[in-house]
């Protein structure tokens, strides 16, 4: 049976959006900030910790300066995009974007260039991933892929495998619905 979580549970605000992942959830509110409860294995909450929140728990980020417009929870890892589009991560290294396999334990910005001049919109993280998306709606993925090829992983133009950790973008065409196959620029 659903149950409501009432506004003062994220300090007064209204929740705007919401994600859940594997053993916690967080929330974007209103005021854009950014609130997260549950398991906090891999330091998934981005508090700093690894510690399990019971309630929910305001993840205090500098943001550049910006409020959180989204998030996306994944398996053990958190991605949050700013009004000012830039993309944080944290939590289980491997799927941060942040070119090495550390676990972080507070949100850390994914270095502007990796992105090109592009403003972030949108993201999500996934077990093994995270994607994201400019306002020029191309897409930039990191992380291991998926084994089955259903997403393939991509190759940097530098030669570094996104696998590694570095976002990179991907382009693919489409057929009927169905990828048809792609490459990363």
């Amino acid at each position: 049976m659903p149950r409501r979580i009432a506004p003062e549970n994220f300090g007064g605000s209204f929740a705007q959006i919401v994600s859940v992942g594997s053993d916690f959830w967080g929330v974007v509110t209103a005021r854009g900030e950014l609130w997260i409860c549950g398991d906090g294995t891999h330091g998934c909450f981005g508090c700093w910790d690894r510690k399990d929140r019971a309630a929910p728990t305001l993840v205090r980020g500098a943001w550049g300066g910006s409020q959180v417009l989204m998030l996306s929870c994944g398996r053990w890892h958190t991605v949050a995009v700013t009004v000012a589009g830039m993309v944080w991560t944290w939590g289980e290294g491997f799927k941060l974007g942040h070119g090495d396999l550390e676990d972080q334990v507070f949100p850390i910005q994914i270095a502007p260039g990796a992105f090109g001049d592009s403003h972030m919109v949108l993201a999500s993280a996934e077990a093994g991933m995270t994607m994201a998306v400019t306002r020029e709606n191309i897409l930039h993925v990191w992380g291991t892929g998926h084994t089955d090829g259903s997403i393939p992983t991509a190759t940097c133009s530098t030669g570094t495998s996104a696998s590694r950790g570095c976002p990179c973008r991907w382009r693919r065409a489409c057929a009927r619905g169905r990828a048809s196959g792609g490459t990363a620029a």
